[in-house]
């Protein structure tokens, strides 16, 4: 909700709300700044949490925008939870090859978030599932010594050298590229956070700068394309609302391109975005990734396809010409 909030063309009456706090999950932090900044909300809390998990965990701080929970490095013994290295290849934790446990991520690195099982402890315990095999792939012994037990989240999180955790991304939502792994949410993120400005408006003897995003919503996913390995990064996008007598949804391409320069590395960074009206999502408000991925950038219908040029550093529309460039390998990707 908070995205298209401030996805929303800006009014006067934005600042005067009466909202005193927010309270959820999942809200990047840009999209915090800008909202908290916007409507003059005082105080934004974020959790994490799963209803059979053993990981929940709460940032009722304020700081630390994106942050979904705080656990001060070095108090694990307390709140028995860590970040353990994953192998984006195999699926599975990285063990030590000497002791055979796994491996704590380095602060600021992303890894699984796992939460030791006691099942004698209420707040510990993890009663799985009625399907077996569910609850096993759940389950992971030998962390942090040799006969413990540790639910598996399937969710992966970075923690900073304050103890602030943050959300990355579901496990098995990355692709490779150029030999790298590319994080789904990470790039959706950044296409999210991208603004410009819309307008400059006058306000008493100053100008505002209006700062809008570009986008509204963001899917994004890996593509196959001939002659490559792996998966090229592709995002399904909205263009955010306009009004009649504002062009400016027609210049993000030079944007985004310089954008996406200082928040991505360039392997991570999209090929390919698409424009669309609006992204098919399920009865449960999830986007259907699966369709879009096998539309590719070939078969988009009508919509709008752009393609990143590094040698202009902008987005070009791309026409029959540059689609089949990029086919038979005349156009560097």
């Amino acid at each position: 909700m908070a995205r298209y909030l401030v996805a929303a063309p800006s009014n006067t009456l934005d600042s005067q709300t009466r909202l005193r706090f927010a309270y959820g999950n999942g809200m990047p932090s840009e999209i915090w700044k800008t909202f908290k900044r916007r409507y003059n909300i005082g105080l934004i809390n974020e959790f994490y949490a799963s209803t059979e998990g053993n990981v929940n965990i709460f940032n009722n701080t304020g700081m630390a925008a994106g942050a979904c929970g705080i656990v001060p490095i070095g108090c694990g013994w307390i709140y028995p939870i860590g970040i353990f290295k994953y192998d984006m290849d195999t699926g599975e934790l990285i063990r030590n090859e000497r002791t055979g446990l796994c491996v704590p991520a380095s602060p600021n690195e992303p890894g699984e978030l796992l939460g030791l099982i006691k099942q004698n402890d209420p707040t510990r315990r993890f009663d799985g599932y009625t399907d077996g095999a569910a609850t096993r792939s759940k389950v992971v012994s030998n962390v942090c010594k040799p006969g413990d037990t540790y639910f598996r989240s399937g969710d992966l999180l970075r923690q900073d050298w304050f103890g602030f955790l943050y959300f990355c991304d579901r496990v098995g939502e990355t692709f490779r590229w150029k030999g790298e792994n590319v994080s789904t949410s990470e790039v959706a993120r950044a296409l999210l956070e991208c603004v410009g400005i819309d307008h400059v408006k006058a306000t008493g003897s100053t100008n505002v700068v209006d700062r809008q995003v570009y986008f509204s919503e963001a899917v994004v996913y890996g593509v196959e394309v001939a002659g490559h390995p792996g998966r090229a990064g592709m995002a399904a996008t909205v263009l955010r609302c306009t009004n009649d007598d504002d062009d400016s949804e027609f210049m993000w391409q030079d944007p985004l391109w310089h954008s996406l320069q200082l928040e991505l590395p360039r392997y991570a960074q999209p090929l390919f975005i698409r424009v669309v009206k609006e992204i098919e999502k399920t009865e449960t408000q999830k986007y259907k990734k699966k369709k879009l991925q096998d539309e590719s950038f070939l078969n988009c219908g009508t919509d709008d396809i752009y393609l990143r040029d590094d040698s202009v550093k902008t987005f070009v529309l791309m026409n029959d010409t540059i689609k089949n460039e990029v086919l038979v390998g005349k156009r560097r990707v």
